[in-house]
């Protein structure tokens, strides 16, 4: 972890050290049990997964959208992951395409969008 806020420090507005520390972040010390849920969550085990890991992700695998989006909401107001979470992985996360579509989703993907765009990092909207 104290290398993604070494490069931090470097580039305050570099999205990939801001995606890879809120990563670590929220992952830190509870992979092994956010893996077990993921797999289980796989398995359509719900109770299991559910016993390891109460991951947005997890709830994704599990058909249960509005407990993913209420934990991704959760896990941003809480500041659990710097920066709310990275943009390119809310784009290409393949355990979150359950909830590509839904409103609540949508804007959680344009307000990281905006933070990338705040910090030059992809146009803005008016930019041409």
């Amino acid at each position: 972890m104290k290398f993604y806020l070494r490069a931090l420090e470097l580039s305050p507005g570099f999205p990939p050290s801001q995606g890879n520390l809120g990563s670590a972040y929220l992952h830190n010390g509870d992979s092994v049990h956010r893996l077990n849920g993921l797999l289980a969550a796989l398995k359509g085990e719900k109770e299991k997964a559910l016993s390891f890991s109460e991951a947005p992700e997890v709830y994704a695998l599990l058909g249960l959208k509005d407990h993913a989006i209420r934990s991704m909401k959760k896990i941003i107001q809480d500041n659990s992951i710097p920066h709310g979470y990275p943009y390119l992985k809310l784009l290409h996360d393949p355990w979150l395409d359950l909830l590509r579509g839904d409103p609540a989703f949508v804007e959680i993907v344009a307000n990281a969008k905006a933070v990338y765009q705040a910090a030059g990092f992809l146009p803005s909207a008016t930019a041409r």
